[in-house]
């Protein structure tokens, strides 16, 4: 049946319904680990859960229970953990991203106050690594499409800037493009109903190719064609 998870900083309970389903029962997960950053909480396939607890992360599996997502790792990456500003752990975020099996969850780091060091558990082959450049204070993954948005800070010529931004994922060069489409009514103005454009669009791209070209199409208002249809190569 459905069961629900309820973390505090120290402890994990379980409630689910009693066997006739008139009832609710509550079963203890844990009575020494806990959360101590909701929103790094997510779902693993399988029925798994992920997050940040006091120590580092920990994972629910339904066959082994509760355990350390770091304990056996690398040294590299345990000292990185001891790098979280802890007082500020509450403002952690991470999602599980399905498409490339990889767990991310942002954390604030060297006295910072907001997340700034993303950590990456890659499921399928059990490893961690590091990502430092987005500054993310709340991330989520699209229902039709599985993109990965970002609210948060990201860097710039001319320092950081404020946006909602899309986290790419690495491609593999075939006869087609990836193609990605961002629709939103709030790019710039903080009311929904004023109309308004936005005067700058950047995108961070690695390129796996010479000569590699992207296309850029704009389209306001709901219309079924482009305002705007340009063509741009990196600039090295």
């Amino acid at each position: 049946g459905q069961q629900i998870f309820v973390f505090t900083e120290r402890s994990i309970f379980m409630i689910g319904l009693t066997d006739n389903g008139e009832n609710f029962t509550t079963l203890p997960i844990s009575t020494t680990v806990g959360c101590v950053a909701p929103g790094s909480v997510a779902d693993l396939p399988g029925g798994g859960i992920v997050w940040l607890s006091a120590t580092g992360f920990h994972m629910f599996l339904p066959d082994k229970g509760v355990m350390s997502a770091t304990q056996d790792d690398n040294a590299d990456i345990r000292d990185h953990l001891a790098r979280i500003a802890w007082p500020r752990a509450e403002t952690s975020c991470g999602v599980f991203d399905s498409l490339t099996g990889e767990y991310r969850c942002w954390v604030p780091a060297d006295g910072s106050q907001w997340p700034e060091l993303g950590f990456i558990f890659d499921t399928k082959v059990g490893a961690w690594r590091l990502r430092q450049h987005e500054k993310p204070r709340a991330i989520c993954l699209m229902r039709d499409s599985g993109t990965m948005l970002g609210v948060g800070s990201v860097p710039v010529e001319s320092g950081e800037a404020q946006c909602v931004f899309v986290f790419d994922r690495e491609h593999i060069a075939s006869a087609s493009k990836p193609r990605w489409i961002v629709e939103t009514a709030w790019v710039q103005s903080s009311e929904s109903k004023d109309k308004r454009s936005a005067k700058y669009v950047r995108l961070w791209l690695i390129e796996t190719q010479p000569d590699e070209t992207f296309a850029v199409r704009v389209y306001r208002d709901y219309r079924r064609t482009a305002v705007s249809d340009r063509t741009y190569k990196a600039e090295l």
